[in-house]
């Protein structure tokens, strides 16, 4: 008879096979890990696939612009709450395919793609609940200013891929063994790593009335994570 899985088996998993990983280049992910943790062992008793799980992740990531649009004065919770869902079920059918053993390419590839729906389409909610800015005399749409943030975030991520991720693994390798990240490398993998707390900063830049401030902080945190990751693959590739 099969054992059923534990939270311990979850964790265990994670930090065999993620840990080093995830704390060297996306340290604010694992907040959403406690919760992947509590969820995950449920789920795998009611036979619920990783996959599944993704798929559900990618509604969440679509209704989150019409969340923004039909949500008016509150739409700013709402963006926050999705994005936080968001990012538990994502943490959650890593954690799930890795203790049920159904880890698969295919899988690691469509998680991939939610994700970089979910990069696009939370940026311009967020810009979208957050109205319009005035810029001297112009008023912008600051939906405008999110798309651009997260087409910045997307071509930063390209630059940290083409280059054999986030925080260039040549100070380390991906299990965690070997040469310890050094201290410039850490401090890279936590400014990389702001992008994740996204839907926490929505629901305390919203809380303040001051979501368009939190958008216009976006553009510049993207074009700087954008010529960090230029700067540390140039810098890997000149080795």
């Amino acid at each position: 008879m099969t054992q059923p899985v534990r939270t311990s088996d979850i964790v265990a998993a994670y930090r065999r096979d993620k840990r080093a990983e995830e704390l060297r280049d996306d340290w604010f992910y694992v907040l959403y890990r406690v919760f992947s943790w509590v969820m995950a062992p449920l789920l795998a008793r009611l036979g619920v696939r990783p996959a599944a799980v993704t798929l559900t992740g990618a509604l969440v990531a679509l209704c989150l612009p019409w969340l923004a649009w039909q949500g008016g004065p509150q739409a700013w919770w709402m963006v926050g709450a999705g994005g936080f869902l968001f990012s538990v079920l994502d943490a959650l059918d890593g954690d799930l395919a890795r203790a049920t053993a159904t880890c698969s390419p295919a899988g690691a590839w469509l998680d991939a793609q939610v994700d970089l729906v979910y990069r696009v389409l939370m940026y311009f909610a967020v810009g979208l609940a957050a109205g319009t800015s005035v810029v001297g005399s112009l008023p912008v749409p600051l939906a405008v200013v999110g798309l651009l943030a997260a087409a910045l975030v997307l071509v930063a991520r390209a630059a940290r891929t083409a280059t054999g991720g986030p925080a260039v693994k040549a100070a380390g390798d991906a299990t965690g063994q070997g040469t310890r990240a050094p201290g410039w490398q850490l401090a890279y993998g936590f400014f990389s790593s702001l992008d994740h707390l996204l839907p926490v900063l929505v629901l305390v830049f919203g809380a303040l009335g001051a979501l368009p401030v939190l958008v216009w902080w976006l553009l510049v945190y993207s074009a700087a994570d954008y010529v960090s990751s230029f700067w540390m693959g140039w810098r890997a590739a000149s080795r």
